[in-house]
């Protein structure tokens, strides 16, 4: 075998452990970024779960306000009608005050 020979031999088995030392760098840095793709999956679902959660909670307590409110208002018309009921119209009387006088 010729110097140069062997030089060129010597070069390409050094530029295979290179590459191969370069593919070994590649399936590592792979596997990272798969295991933080994984993690990022994991922390969404995780997250969509407290979302969903939170949401049906304040849905509960959004429908329990608007039954409040709406016993609220019920409350208020009815107390409305009582007032009504118990308190004198003047719109009627007057009518009745002028029939009374004779004036109309």
């Amino acid at each position: 075998m010729l110097s140069w020979e062997t030089g060129d031999i010597n070069d390409q088995r050094r530029r295979i452990r290179e590459l191969e030392e370069k593919v070994e760098g590649l399936r590592m840095s792979r596997r990272i970024l798969m295991n933080i793709l994984d993690l990022l999956e994991k922390t969404k679902k995780e997250e969509i779960s407290r979302l969903e959660a939170e949401n049906h909670r304040l849905q509960k307590a959004n429908q329990k306000y608007a039954r409040m409110i709406l016993e609220k208002n019920r409350e208020i018309l009815f107390l409305q009608n009582q007032l009504l009921k118990t308190t004198p119209q003047k719109d009627n009387q007057q009518p009745e005050t002028k029939a009374a006088s004779g004036t109309d």
